[in-house]
């Protein structure tokens, strides 16, 4: 798990949630508003081998199926491109 100090003391200290591997970076990381993502790209970008990202809506009262977690890629759900991610990305495309 990648996060803060903050994260830490929630999902590590108090819920004791069972992470065998965390790394605390995040503390003083400064990015615009709008780029609200960039730390789940950082993360990403910081992988060196098969990975499953879950975001903070996901609840998943057990763990995943060995063929899931072996699989090419696993995905909740079709992204669909949003006004919101059209209008951010426009200027790029």
């Amino acid at each position: 798990m990648y996060t803060d100090t903050n994260g830490y003391k929630v999902f590590v200290d108090l819920l004791q949630l069972p992470y065998t591997d965390v790394k605390v970076q995040y503390d003083n990381l400064r990015y615009p508003d709008i780029h609200w993502a960039y730390p789940k790209m950082q993360t990403y970008s910081q992988q060196d081998e098969p990975f499953i990202h879950v975001d903070g809506d996901a609840h998943l009262p057990n763990r995943l199926s060995a063929s899931m977690e072996s699989g090419a890629l696993i995905a909740q759900n079709m992204e669909i491109g949003t006004q919101y991610y059209k209008s951010m990305m426009s200027s790029f495309l």
